[in-house]
């Protein structure tokens, strides 16, 4: 898996001041897990906060009930053309 291999990579990285670093992710697939893009964006999400809830340096994958991925409410920002 992808994030494993990134997971893999980012551990032995020396931050100079800082030191070594660790990496959490949330995983999620089209359609398995959302059946549109934003909600597949919000899957992986939730899936990466459970990763960071259960501590450092996990992988969690979204949970394939996708009755319970909602979608955002819509933006109230408005969009505004700049004509230059």
């Amino acid at each position: 898996m992808v994030a494993e291999r990134l997971q893999k990579r980012l551990i032995n990285t020396q931050i100079p001041g800082y030191g070594l670093i660790t990496a959490s992710f949330g995983v999620a697939s089209f359609p398995h897990h959302a059946s549109a893009r934003d909600l597949l964006v919000l899957a992986a999400d939730r899936a990466l906060y459970e990763s960071k809830h259960a501590g450092r340096n996990r992988i969690s994958l979204a949970a394939t009930d996708t009755s319970a991925v909602v979608p955002p409410p819509t933006s109230q920002v408005e969009t505004v053309d700049i004509i230059q």
